[in-house]
């Protein structure tokens, strides 16, 4: 594919409803799932580490929290485990970045500042299913070899070049499709 695009925009989640409701439901093994058939690491590792990174600073703060007897120092170190937990989506927004690097996706220099790194995160940041799901229509869209993105077989455009007959056979052979038009038969008069 010479200019891939991203497969509809970061909001279209009614173009695949089950991408939709797997991303806002499954975030972290959709995730993983999609980085791995797109050729960018391993499955559960990007699970696992996805996972830790939102839900480990939560865990552990909420813990220091509870044994703390002030009551406004403990919401505080509570408050900073979830706001570190929410930052724990930069993660997904790295490697949105990584994605749109690697295979040429267009990139989004409309908010940020025009820049396109921070785009990533900021739309993982500020809604991190419709990204996702983004991504994974995208990933349906191609397939991905060698690093690159190819058209997925049985798109329209595959339609198209399996309805023209790859060799059509030879007159002497008992014509069955219609032979093209030539100049040189047209002037002959030889035209069926």
């Amino acid at each position: 594919v010479a200019r891939p695009e991203w497969a509809g925009g970061l909001f279209d989640l009614a173009d695949d409803p089950t991408v939709a409701a797997l991303s806002l439901t499954c975030t972290f093994c959709m995730f993983g799932w999609n980085m791995e058939r797109m050729g960018m690491g391993n499955m559960y590792v990007h699970v696992f580490t996805f996972a830790l990174l939102c839900a480990a600073p939560v865990l552990v703060f909420a813990v220091a929290a509870l044994n703390i007897h002030d009551a406004t120092l403990g919401f505080l170190v509570g408050a900073t485990g979830a706001l570190l937990s929410v930052l724990g989506l930069t993660y997904g927004g790295f490697w949105r970045a990584q994605m749109r690097r690697r295979f040429s996706l267009p990139a989004d220099r409309s908010m940020c500042g025009g820049r396109p790194a921070a785009a990533d995160y900021a739309k993982w940041l500020l809604c991190a299913p419709c990204a996702l799901a983004q991504e994974v229509r995208t990933g349906n869209l191609y397939d991905v070899e060698d690093g690159s993105l190819y058209h997925v077989r049985g798109s329209d455009e595959d339609a198209l070049e399996e309805e023209k007959p790859g060799m059509a056979p030879l007159e002497r052979e008992g014509c069955v499709a219609p032979a093209p038009l030539t100049a040189d038969k047209t002037r002959a008069g030889r035209v069926e």
